[in-house]
């Protein structure tokens, strides 16, 4: 999940395209040490999970300030 990897410093969190990644996407991205995580059990639109990951990391920041 998105807040157990996130340590609230700057980050940079990519949303797939509706259809996911491509594998070689998926590898490339892995490669280039990216972190996979999941914004919860459900499939959100694009639009919805960006929305999403920007509060979950806001929050976080919030909650820690001094980070």
């Amino acid at each position: 999940h998105l807040t157990a990897e996130y340590n609230g410093k700057d980050g940079l969190f990519l949303v797939g395209p509706e259809g996911d990644f491509t594998v070689d996407e998926k590898k490339s991205l892995l490669q280039n040490d990216f972190v996979p995580v999941h914004l919860g059990p459900h499939r959100l639109r694009t639009e919805t999970a960006v929305l999403v990951g920007g509060i979950l990391m806001s929050q976080y920041q919030q909650k820690n300030p001094t980070i």
